[in-house]
């Protein structure tokens, strides 16, 4: 590979960095505007018609607030079954889970195009972000592709489409559960979930600092459990079946 031919394969990595970076920073806010939406609605339905009133509350909540006041607001204001309650767990959960990425990413320092004169590669960002935990500082370190901000694209552009579907069902009185399958939803979030574990080992083969791999071992674990609870909602075992199963492995 000549000079020419290298700074080509450099700004075109970098473009696509910088560029998938950029697009899933945009369709996360998208998630948080169509809860937004969500909470508008409920509340007017609930008798706050001054929608500018709404508008001045939610001003300045960041995602996690908003998720948790979208959250009471529902318990508050609709009657959901069992079904229904899992079918919105599940997507709470799912934007919890976006939002820590989001988080990380978006308050990181990342290092996109750096290498020295032998580099020929340059589509893999690397990251990291100042991190405290019980036992002091654990700096958490991140290596990410262009096609591992696409995934949490295209994660924040299924959300935003649950919670408008959502809006559609408080606005129009409609049953939760006839307009989701649950099924679904959970061989989704499996699929996504598998790739987060196989990211993760990944990430601690790589790692050289014991506490790094300290973090990815529980983060392993958490997620091996989280799995595991997945399955069981997938094939819709009850807390007696779930025990059996757990007892026999």
């Amino acid at each position: 590979m000549n000079e020419q031919e290298r700074r080509e394969r450099w700004k075109k990595d970098t473009d696509e960095l910088y560029c998938s970076i950029g697009e899933f920073v945009v369709k996360f806010e998208h998630v948080c505007h169509a809860l937004q939406t969500d909470i508008v609605s409920l509340l007017d339905r609930a008798g706050l018609h001054n929608q500018s009133i709404t508008q001045i509350l939610l001003a300045g909540i960041t995602a996690e607030p908003l998720r948790t006041l979208f959250e009471s607001l529902v318990c508050e204001t609709q009657t959901l079954n069992n079904i229904e309650r899992k079918i919105l767990k599940n997507a709470l959960n799912r934007f919890q889970s976006l939002t820590q990425e989001r988080n990380d990413i978006v308050h990181s320092i990342w290092f996109i195009g750096w290498g020295n004169e032998s580099s020929a590669d340059f589509s893999e960002a690397s990251g990291m972000k100042f991190h405290k935990n019980k036992s002091g500082a654990a700096l958490k370190t991140f290596n990410q592709k262009a096609k591992d901000f696409d995934k949490l694209s295209q994660e924040a552009e299924s959300l935003a489409k649950i919670f408008l579907r959502l809006h559609g069902c408080f606005v129009g009185g409609l049953a939760v559960g006839r307009n989701f399958v649950l099924s679904d939803e959970a061989k989704f979030q499996c699929r996504r979930v598998l790739n987060q574990m196989i990211n993760l080992h990944e990430q601690l083969t790589q790692t050289k600092l014991p506490q790094n791999k300290i973090v990815l071992k529980r983060q392993i674990e958490a997620t091996d459990r989280q799995i595991d609870d997945l399955v069981y909602e997938l094939y819709g075992l009850n807390e007696e079946e779930i025990k059996i199963v757990e007892s026999g492995s």
